[in-house]
């Protein structure tokens, strides 16, 4: 099993001042199946809120796509970084 490059919620902190927690999913998505089956950590993580997901009412602000964007790719830097 890879260990996380960094705990998660710590590019979030250094790039989006939130007022949102970090939670568990309340929902199945298939990196549960990743996790248990191919023994690979996994974290559902995006922009958006899931009161609305999937429903007529669904929307996300650009902000918040933006911010992924810049967490995404710090993401991807740690990960991929030597040290």
């Amino acid at each position: 099993m890879l260990p996380l490059p960094r705990p998660p919620g710590t590019n979030r902190r250094e790039l989006v001042h939130s007022s949102r927690p970090l939670t568990v999913f309340p929902a199945w998505t298939d990196a549960s199946l990743i996790s248990r089956e191919g023994h690979i950590p996994s974290i559902v993580w995006g922009p958006g809120g899931l009161e609305y997901a999937h429903s007529p009412e669904e929307s996300i602000l650009l902000a918040e796509v933006y911010q992924a964007v810049r967490l995404y790719a710090l993401a991807a830097w740690h990960f991929t970084r030597s040290e």
